[in-house]
């Protein structure tokens, strides 16, 4: 088998990887026993359709990526991340035949 049978990445041993992150675990247990018994009793009294969720999140629209290619074995650091965004609140119901249009709350502008 020659060097050039093997794709361009792995012949040169490079890999995709994240530049930096954490993570976070819920114990094992308590998914499974709120949807068992909380749930249940907190939804029995309404329809699907009357269900509503309503969350905010954060677009960091000038943040660079989080991955890159880099060399097997390698570290790579990134710059200063940009703190730049927009907060979004995003709402819908649980049969999602309800989607509200996205409510965008950005940063003042002085004309």
């Amino acid at each position: 088998m020659s060097l050039l049978d093997y794709p361009f990445r792995q012949r040169h041993n490079i890999v995709f990887g994240k530049i930096s992150g954490e993570s976070s675990s819920v114990p094992v247990g308590v998914s499974e026993n709120w949807l068992e018994y909380v749930w249940l009793n907190l939804r029995k009294n309404y329809a699907d359709c009357d269900i509503y969720n309503a969350d905010e999140t954060g677009l960091f629209y000038r943040l660079t990526p989080s991955q890159t290619l880099r060399f097997k074995g390698k570290t790579c650091s990134g710059g200063k991340l940009s703190k730049e965004r927009l907060t979004i609140l995003v709402t819908f119901n649980m049969t999602g035949s309800y989607k509200q249009k996205l409510l965008v709350i950005g940063k003042y502008m002085i004309f």
